[in-house]
Protein backbone atom coordinates (compact mmCIF):
# COMPACT_ATOMS: atom_id res chain seq x y z
CA UNK A 1 0.00 0.00 0.00
CA UNK A 2 2.94 2.55 0.86
CA UNK A 3 4.25 1.76 -2.28
CA UNK A 4 1.19 2.70 -4.58
CA UNK A 5 0.95 5.65 -2.39
CA UNK A 6 4.66 6.37 -3.09
CA UNK A 7 4.50 5.73 -7.12
CA UNK A 8 1.32 7.43 -7.03
CA UNK A 9 2.42 11.02 -5.37
CA UNK A 10 5.94 10.71 -7.53
CA UNK A 11 3.42 10.33 -10.89
CA UNK A 12 1.40 13.39 -9.00
CA UNK A 13 4.62 15.75 -8.61
CA UNK A 14 5.97 14.92 -12.53
CA UNK A 15 2.73 15.76 -13.71
CA UNK A 16 2.61 18.97 -11.75
CA UNK A 17 6.40 19.46 -13.41
CA UNK A 18 5.18 19.20 -16.62
CA UNK A 19 2.04 21.10 -16.32
CA UNK A 20 3.45 24.19 -13.75
CA UNK A 21 7.23 23.97 -14.20
CA UNK A 22 7.91 23.38 -17.70
CA UNK A 23 4.80 25.96 -18.87
CA UNK A 24 7.05 28.26 -16.76
CA UNK A 25 9.90 27.31 -18.67
CA UNK A 26 9.00 27.95 -21.75
CA UNK A 27 6.68 31.20 -20.84
CA UNK A 28 10.74 32.11 -19.65
CA UNK A 29 12.46 31.28 -22.43
CA UNK A 30 9.83 32.53 -24.71
CA UNK A 31 10.31 36.10 -23.83
CA UNK A 32 13.99 36.55 -24.04
CA UNK A 33 13.51 35.84 -27.73
CA UNK A 34 12.16 39.36 -29.79
CA UNK A 35 12.61 40.95 -32.62
CA UNK A 36 10.91 44.58 -33.90
CA UNK A 37 9.45 44.89 -37.73
CA UNK A 38 8.09 47.88 -38.95
CA UNK A 39 5.40 48.70 -41.10
CA UNK A 40 4.99 51.81 -42.92
CA UNK A 41 4.46 53.24 -46.70
CA UNK A 42 7.81 52.23 -47.92
CA UNK A 43 6.29 49.59 -50.11
CA UNK A 44 3.96 51.42 -51.48
CA UNK A 45 4.22 54.45 -54.25
CA UNK A 46 2.98 57.88 -54.52
CA UNK A 47 -0.43 56.83 -56.46
CA UNK A 48 -3.65 55.05 -54.33
CA UNK A 49 -3.81 51.65 -54.97
CA UNK A 50 -7.07 50.97 -57.25
CA UNK A 51 -7.41 47.53 -55.29
CA UNK A 52 -6.39 45.09 -52.35
CA UNK A 53 -2.91 44.62 -52.44
CA UNK A 54 -0.34 42.53 -50.54
CA UNK A 55 2.82 43.64 -49.19
CA UNK A 56 5.78 42.22 -47.25
CA UNK A 57 7.97 43.61 -44.84
CA UNK A 58 11.19 41.75 -43.43
CA UNK A 59 9.57 38.26 -44.05
CA UNK A 60 5.92 39.28 -42.49
CA UNK A 61 3.16 39.86 -45.03
CA UNK A 62 0.13 42.07 -44.94
CA UNK A 63 -2.95 42.97 -46.92
CA UNK A 64 -3.95 46.56 -47.19
CA UNK A 65 -7.58 48.00 -48.23
CA UNK A 66 -7.88 49.71 -51.57
CA UNK A 67 -6.58 53.25 -51.48
CA UNK A 68 -3.08 53.03 -50.00
CA UNK A 69 0.16 55.16 -50.73
CA UNK A 70 3.41 56.24 -49.12
CA UNK A 71 3.21 59.35 -47.53
CA UNK A 72 6.20 61.36 -46.26
CA UNK A 73 6.94 61.33 -42.25
CA UNK A 74 7.75 64.51 -41.10
CA UNK A 75 7.18 64.48 -37.46
CA UNK A 76 10.20 63.83 -35.07
CA UNK A 77 8.64 60.64 -33.15
CA UNK A 78 8.20 59.08 -36.68
CA UNK A 79 9.74 55.15 -36.94
CA UNK A 80 11.09 56.08 -40.80
CA UNK A 81 10.70 58.23 -43.51
CA UNK A 82 7.46 57.05 -44.90
CA UNK A 83 4.16 56.52 -43.35
CA UNK A 84 1.43 54.65 -44.98
CA UNK A 85 -2.44 56.63 -46.04
CA UNK A 86 -4.71 54.26 -46.13
CA UNK A 87 -8.69 55.43 -46.88
CA UNK A 88 -11.50 56.94 -44.95
CA UNK A 89 -14.08 54.42 -42.63
CA UNK A 90 -13.63 51.22 -43.44
CA UNK A 91 -9.93 50.74 -44.78
CA UNK A 92 -7.71 48.15 -42.87
CA UNK A 93 -4.09 46.50 -42.71
CA UNK A 94 -3.76 43.10 -41.16
CA UNK A 95 -1.10 40.87 -41.59
CA UNK A 96 -1.69 37.21 -43.07
CA UNK A 97 2.30 35.92 -42.31
CA UNK A 98 1.37 35.01 -38.38
CA UNK A 99 3.70 36.48 -35.29
CA UNK A 100 4.24 32.55 -34.45
CA UNK A 101 5.63 32.84 -30.76
CA UNK A 102 3.05 36.28 -29.79
CA UNK A 103 3.17 39.58 -30.21
CA UNK A 104 4.62 41.44 -27.33
CA UNK A 105 3.73 44.98 -27.99
CA UNK A 106 2.61 47.29 -30.77
CA UNK A 107 2.82 50.70 -31.43
CA UNK A 108 1.19 53.30 -33.61
CA UNK A 109 2.56 56.49 -34.96
CA UNK A 110 0.34 59.16 -36.32
CA UNK A 111 2.10 60.74 -39.12
CA UNK A 112 2.13 65.07 -38.38
CA UNK A 113 0.56 65.80 -41.22
CA UNK A 114 -2.65 63.35 -41.00
CA UNK A 115 -6.18 64.14 -39.67
CA UNK A 116 -6.03 65.17 -36.41
CA UNK A 117 -9.39 63.11 -35.66
CA UNK A 118 -9.50 59.71 -37.31
CA UNK A 119 -10.52 57.13 -35.17
CA UNK A 120 -9.28 53.84 -35.33
CA UNK A 121 -9.62 50.19 -34.00
CA UNK A 122 -7.10 47.21 -33.98
CA UNK A 123 -8.15 43.78 -33.21
CA UNK A 124 -6.05 40.85 -31.95
CA UNK A 125 -6.34 37.41 -32.35
CA UNK A 126 -5.05 33.96 -31.82
CA UNK A 127 -6.23 32.80 -35.41
CA UNK A 128 -6.06 34.47 -38.77
CA UNK A 129 -8.47 37.04 -39.38
CA UNK A 130 -10.96 38.03 -42.45
CA UNK A 131 -12.63 40.44 -40.88
CA UNK A 132 -12.92 43.14 -38.61
CA UNK A 133 -15.52 41.14 -35.92
CA UNK A 134 -15.34 44.00 -33.31
CA UNK A 135 -14.69 42.09 -30.35
CA UNK A 136 -14.44 44.09 -27.19
CA UNK A 137 -12.56 41.31 -25.16
CA UNK A 138 -9.51 42.17 -27.49
CA UNK A 139 -10.20 45.64 -28.99
CA UNK A 140 -7.99 48.73 -28.85
CA UNK A 141 -9.81 52.07 -30.06
CA UNK A 142 -8.82 55.52 -30.28
CA UNK A 143 -9.07 58.81 -31.44
CA UNK A 144 -5.52 59.83 -33.26
CA UNK A 145 -6.03 63.43 -31.74
CA UNK A 146 -2.41 63.88 -30.76
CA UNK A 147 -0.38 64.13 -34.53
CA UNK A 148 3.79 63.21 -34.50
CA UNK A 149 2.37 61.00 -31.66
CA UNK A 150 3.17 57.26 -30.62
CA UNK A 151 0.37 55.48 -29.53
CA UNK A 152 0.86 52.14 -27.73
CA UNK A 153 -2.05 49.43 -27.40
CA UNK A 154 -0.05 46.87 -25.80
CA UNK A 155 -1.98 46.73 -23.27
CA UNK A 156 -5.22 44.91 -25.20
CA UNK A 157 -2.65 42.54 -26.54
CA UNK A 158 -3.51 38.96 -25.50
CA UNK A 159 -0.93 36.25 -24.53
CA UNK A 160 -0.35 33.90 -27.72
CA UNK A 161 -1.88 36.55 -30.14
CA UNK A 162 -0.22 36.05 -33.76
CA UNK A 163 -3.22 38.63 -35.91
CA UNK A 164 -3.87 41.74 -35.60
CA UNK A 165 -6.53 43.98 -37.58
CA UNK A 166 -6.18 47.98 -37.85
CA UNK A 167 -9.33 49.63 -39.27
CA UNK A 168 -10.25 53.08 -40.12
CA UNK A 169 -13.51 53.66 -38.08
CA UNK A 170 -14.74 56.86 -39.05
CA UNK A 171 -14.43 59.29 -42.52
CA UNK A 172 -10.98 60.70 -41.75
CA UNK A 173 -7.77 58.98 -43.92
CA UNK A 174 -5.21 57.94 -41.77
CA UNK A 175 -1.44 57.85 -42.09
CA UNK A 176 0.66 55.82 -39.82
CA UNK A 177 3.37 53.50 -39.43
CA UNK A 178 3.15 50.43 -37.15
CA UNK A 179 6.26 49.06 -34.49
CA UNK A 180 5.75 45.64 -34.19
CA UNK A 181 7.72 43.68 -30.98
CA UNK A 182 6.94 39.91 -31.24
CA UNK A 183 8.45 36.41 -29.76
CA UNK A 184 10.94 35.55 -31.70
CA UNK A 185 12.74 31.83 -31.27
CA UNK A 186 14.20 31.59 -34.63
CA UNK A 187 14.10 29.13 -37.44
CA UNK A 188 15.92 26.61 -39.17
CA UNK A 189 17.88 29.33 -40.52
CA UNK A 190 18.54 31.76 -37.57
CA UNK A 191 20.29 31.80 -33.77
CA UNK A 192 19.85 34.14 -31.19
CA UNK A 193 22.43 35.55 -29.31
CA UNK A 194 21.40 36.21 -25.60
CA UNK A 195 23.04 38.81 -23.08
CA UNK A 196 23.44 38.41 -19.31
CA UNK A 197 23.88 41.34 -17.50
CA UNK A 198 26.27 39.21 -15.00
CA UNK A 199 26.11 41.59 -12.30
CA UNK A 200 25.13 44.58 -14.52
CA UNK A 201 21.28 46.19 -14.06
CA UNK A 202 19.13 46.44 -17.04
CA UNK A 203 17.99 44.34 -19.99
CA UNK A 204 18.73 43.92 -23.27
CA UNK A 205 17.17 42.09 -26.50
CA UNK A 206 18.39 38.71 -27.85
CA UNK A 207 20.07 39.66 -31.38
CA UNK A 208 18.68 37.27 -33.85
CA UNK A 209 21.65 36.31 -36.31
CA UNK A 210 21.79 34.16 -39.14
CA UNK A 211 23.80 30.68 -38.92
CA UNK A 212 27.25 30.08 -39.63
CA UNK A 213 27.53 33.88 -41.06
CA UNK A 214 29.27 36.24 -39.02
CA UNK A 215 27.62 39.07 -37.77
CA UNK A 216 28.87 42.22 -35.75
CA UNK A 217 27.62 42.03 -31.91
CA UNK A 218 25.60 44.43 -30.25
CA UNK A 219 26.85 46.89 -28.03
CA UNK A 220 26.60 46.12 -24.48
CA UNK A 221 24.06 48.57 -23.05
CA UNK A 222 24.11 47.31 -19.51
CA UNK A 223 24.22 49.62 -16.37
CA UNK A 224 28.15 49.07 -14.63
CA UNK A 225 28.44 47.84 -10.98
CA UNK A 226 29.62 50.55 -8.79
CA UNK A 227 32.90 51.62 -9.84
CA UNK A 228 33.10 49.34 -12.83
CA UNK A 229 33.20 49.45 -16.82
CA UNK A 230 32.34 46.78 -19.37
CA UNK A 231 35.42 45.13 -20.67
CA UNK A 232 33.67 42.10 -22.93
CA UNK A 233 31.47 39.66 -22.92
CA UNK A 234 32.49 36.08 -22.36
CA UNK A 235 31.23 32.49 -22.81
CA UNK A 236 30.42 31.82 -19.27
CA UNK A 237 30.13 34.21 -15.90
CA UNK A 238 33.48 33.06 -14.52
CA UNK A 239 35.10 32.93 -18.08
CA UNK A 240 37.53 35.05 -19.61
CA UNK A 241 36.63 38.26 -22.32
CA UNK A 242 36.54 36.27 -25.72
CA UNK A 243 34.54 39.20 -27.40
CA UNK A 244 34.47 43.33 -27.79
CA UNK A 245 31.84 45.80 -28.68
CA UNK A 246 31.22 45.67 -32.24
CA UNK A 247 33.36 41.80 -32.58
CA UNK A 248 32.32 39.17 -35.21
CA UNK A 249 30.66 36.54 -34.07
CA UNK A 250 29.64 33.38 -36.05
CA UNK A 251 27.56 30.89 -34.11
CA UNK A 252 25.14 27.55 -35.15
CA UNK A 253 23.11 27.96 -32.39
CA UNK A 254 21.44 30.25 -29.78
CA UNK A 255 24.53 31.27 -27.19
CA UNK A 256 24.23 33.40 -24.25
CA UNK A 257 27.19 35.93 -23.73
CA UNK A 258 27.75 37.13 -19.96
CA UNK A 259 29.21 41.24 -19.27
CA UNK A 260 32.58 41.28 -17.94
CA UNK A 261 33.42 44.44 -15.62
CA UNK A 262 36.73 45.65 -14.47
CA UNK A 263 37.48 48.59 -12.15
CA UNK A 264 36.61 51.95 -13.70
CA UNK A 265 39.57 53.63 -14.73
CA UNK A 266 40.38 56.65 -13.48
CA UNK A 267 41.20 60.04 -14.78
CA UNK A 268 43.80 60.60 -17.45
CA UNK A 269 46.92 62.54 -16.22
CA UNK A 270 48.10 65.20 -18.33
CA UNK A 271 51.96 64.93 -18.91
CA UNK A 272 53.01 67.72 -20.23
CA UNK A 273 51.71 70.94 -21.95
CA UNK A 274 54.01 72.63 -24.85
CA UNK A 275 53.11 75.73 -26.81
CA UNK A 276 53.28 75.76 -30.61
CA UNK A 277 53.76 79.23 -31.51
CA UNK A 278 57.21 80.18 -32.94
CA UNK A 279 59.28 83.26 -31.78
CA UNK A 280 56.20 85.83 -30.40
CA UNK A 281 57.98 89.11 -31.62
CA UNK A 282 54.92 91.97 -31.94
CA UNK A 283 54.82 95.41 -32.85
CA UNK A 284 52.99 97.54 -30.32
CA UNK A 285 49.14 97.38 -30.70
CA UNK A 286 49.42 93.60 -32.45
CA UNK A 287 48.20 90.62 -31.14
CA UNK A 288 48.39 86.52 -30.75
CA UNK A 289 47.25 83.89 -29.82
CA UNK A 290 48.46 81.28 -28.05
CA UNK A 291 48.12 77.90 -29.09
CA UNK A 292 48.66 75.13 -26.92
CA UNK A 293 49.28 70.82 -27.54
CA UNK A 294 48.46 68.38 -24.63
CA UNK A 295 50.37 64.99 -24.05
CA UNK A 296 48.51 62.41 -23.74
CA UNK A 297 45.99 64.32 -26.22
CA UNK A 298 43.09 62.58 -24.15
CA UNK A 299 43.96 63.77 -20.82
CA UNK A 300 41.25 64.43 -18.46
CA UNK A 301 41.91 68.00 -17.94
CA UNK A 302 43.44 70.30 -20.53
CA UNK A 303 42.12 73.44 -18.28
CA UNK A 304 44.98 75.98 -18.27
CA UNK A 305 45.76 80.12 -16.35
CA UNK A 306 47.74 82.26 -18.08
CA UNK A 307 50.22 84.56 -17.14
CA UNK A 308 52.26 87.55 -17.50
CA UNK A 309 55.06 87.04 -14.83
CA UNK A 310 57.34 89.51 -15.85
CA UNK A 311 57.14 92.94 -17.95
CA UNK A 312 53.81 93.33 -17.67
CA UNK A 313 53.90 96.93 -19.02
CA UNK A 314 54.78 95.21 -22.29
CA UNK A 315 52.59 92.64 -22.98
CA UNK A 316 49.22 91.29 -21.44
CA UNK A 317 47.45 88.04 -21.82
CA UNK A 318 43.54 87.19 -21.16
CA UNK A 319 41.85 83.93 -20.06
CA UNK A 320 41.47 82.70 -23.56
CA UNK A 321 45.26 83.00 -24.16
CA UNK A 322 45.34 86.00 -26.48
CA UNK A 323 48.47 88.26 -25.78
CA UNK A 324 48.93 91.99 -26.70
CA UNK A 325 51.66 94.23 -26.86
CA UNK A 326 51.36 97.13 -25.00
CA UNK A 327 54.95 98.97 -25.80
CA UNK A 328 58.67 97.87 -26.43
CA UNK A 329 60.36 95.75 -24.08
CA UNK A 330 60.35 92.01 -23.53
CA UNK A 331 57.63 90.20 -21.36
CA UNK A 332 57.05 86.40 -20.11
CA UNK A 333 54.50 84.56 -20.33
CA UNK A 334 53.46 81.31 -18.36
CA UNK A 335 50.99 78.71 -18.83
CA UNK A 336 49.82 76.57 -16.33
CA UNK A 337 48.07 73.54 -15.95
CA UNK A 338 45.14 73.09 -14.06
CA UNK A 339 46.43 69.40 -13.77
CA UNK A 340 49.23 69.42 -11.43
CA UNK A 341 51.12 66.74 -12.52
CA UNK A 342 52.28 68.64 -15.67
CA UNK A 343 54.89 71.32 -15.74
CA UNK A 344 54.31 75.11 -16.27
CA UNK A 345 55.48 76.09 -19.68
CA UNK A 346 56.99 79.61 -20.46
CA UNK A 347 57.99 81.90 -23.61
CA UNK A 348 59.49 85.10 -23.92
CA UNK A 349 57.25 88.03 -25.99
CA UNK A 350 59.60 90.63 -27.75
CA UNK A 351 58.10 94.27 -28.29
CA UNK A 352 59.12 96.66 -30.47
CA UNK A 353 57.63 100.00 -31.69
CA UNK A 354 57.02 100.99 -35.56
CA UNK A 355 60.04 103.32 -36.81
CA UNK A 356 59.62 106.81 -35.95
CA UNK A 357 60.73 109.43 -38.53
CA UNK A 358 63.59 111.30 -38.70
CA UNK A 359 61.49 114.25 -38.24
CA UNK A 360 62.00 116.92 -35.51
CA UNK A 361 58.74 118.14 -33.68
CA UNK A 362 57.98 121.94 -34.09
CA UNK A 363 59.59 121.64 -37.79
CA UNK A 364 57.80 122.30 -40.86
CA UNK A 365 57.81 119.74 -43.74
CA UNK A 366 56.66 118.31 -46.89
CA UNK A 367 54.36 115.60 -48.56
CA UNK A 368 55.89 114.31 -51.72
CA UNK A 369 56.21 110.96 -53.84
CA UNK A 370 59.30 111.46 -54.91
CA UNK A 371 61.02 107.72 -55.25
CA UNK A 372 59.22 105.66 -52.75
CA UNK A 373 57.11 108.41 -51.50
CA UNK A 374 58.86 109.56 -48.64
CA UNK A 375 58.14 112.13 -46.31
CA UNK A 376 60.49 115.25 -46.85
CA UNK A 377 60.74 118.62 -46.55
CA UNK A 378 62.76 121.16 -44.64
CA UNK A 379 63.06 122.78 -41.02
CA UNK A 380 64.37 126.31 -39.90
CA UNK A 381 67.98 124.90 -40.24
CA UNK A 382 67.02 124.11 -44.05
CA UNK A 383 68.01 120.25 -43.57
CA UNK A 384 65.81 117.91 -45.68
CA UNK A 385 64.54 115.18 -43.64
CA UNK A 386 63.11 111.76 -45.02
CA UNK A 387 60.62 109.27 -43.27
CA UNK A 388 61.29 105.70 -43.73
CA UNK A 389 57.98 104.73 -44.42
CA UNK A 390 57.74 103.26 -47.77
CA UNK A 391 53.99 104.29 -48.59
CA UNK A 392 51.70 106.59 -48.12
CA UNK A 393 47.77 106.71 -49.25
CA UNK A 394 46.63 110.18 -47.33
CA UNK A 395 47.69 113.26 -48.82
CA UNK A 396 46.95 116.80 -48.68
CA UNK A 397 45.16 118.56 -51.02
CA UNK A 398 47.76 121.23 -51.77
CA UNK A 399 51.37 120.91 -51.49
CA UNK A 400 52.36 123.36 -49.08
CA UNK A 401 54.60 122.88 -45.69
CA UNK A 402 53.03 121.19 -42.51
CA UNK A 403 53.73 121.78 -38.98
CA UNK A 404 54.80 118.79 -37.11
CA UNK A 405 53.02 118.42 -33.44
CA UNK A 406 53.10 115.86 -31.17
CA UNK A 407 51.21 112.35 -32.64
CA UNK A 408 48.33 110.30 -31.51
CA UNK A 409 50.14 106.64 -31.02
CA UNK A 410 53.36 105.94 -29.49
CA UNK A 411 56.63 106.93 -31.10
CA UNK A 412 54.58 108.74 -33.64
CA UNK A 413 54.21 112.25 -35.12
CA UNK A 414 51.45 114.48 -36.58
CA UNK A 415 51.32 116.91 -39.26
CA UNK A 416 49.71 119.94 -39.34
CA UNK A 417 47.22 120.55 -41.93
CA UNK A 418 45.02 123.06 -41.70
CA UNK A 419 42.14 121.77 -39.63
CA UNK A 420 43.73 118.28 -39.75
CA UNK A 421 45.97 115.92 -38.78
CA UNK A 422 48.04 113.41 -40.91
CA UNK A 423 49.71 110.61 -38.62
CA UNK A 424 51.05 107.79 -38.96
CA UNK A 425 48.65 104.90 -37.41
CA UNK A 426 51.10 102.11 -36.11
CA UNK A 427 49.64 100.43 -38.70
CA UNK A 428 50.69 99.53 -42.30
CA UNK A 429 52.36 102.12 -44.23
CA UNK A 430 48.86 104.65 -44.43
CA UNK A 431 48.76 107.92 -43.33
CA UNK A 432 45.01 108.67 -41.35
CA UNK A 433 43.43 112.30 -41.25
CA UNK A 434 42.30 113.16 -38.12
CA UNK A 435 40.48 116.22 -37.13
CA UNK A 436 41.64 115.98 -33.45
CA UNK A 437 44.72 114.14 -32.00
Amino acid sequence: MNSILRKSFGLVLVLFLMVFGLSSVVKVRATEYTSTVIFDGSALTSTATTEETSKTYSNFTYTISAGAKKQSSTGDNKFTENACLIGKSGAYIYNTTPFEDGIVSFEIYANKGASSKVSVGVYFSRTAIQAYNGSSDYTWTATLSTLDNVYDCSAKIPTGAKYFWYQVTNANNSQIEFRIKYNDRGDNDHCFVLFDANGGEGSMAGQKVEKSTETSLTNCTFTPPTDKQFAGWATSADGDVVYNNGANITINETTILYAKWEDAAGPTLLESVAITNGDINLKAGQTEQINLTFTPSNASNKNVTYQITEGSTYASVDENGLVTALAAGVATLRVTPEDTNADPVERTITVTSYPTPAITVGNYYYLTANGNAQLSGYDTSGSTHYATTTSYSVYPNDVHALLVEEGLYVNTVALKDGDDYICYSGTGNSLDTKDTI
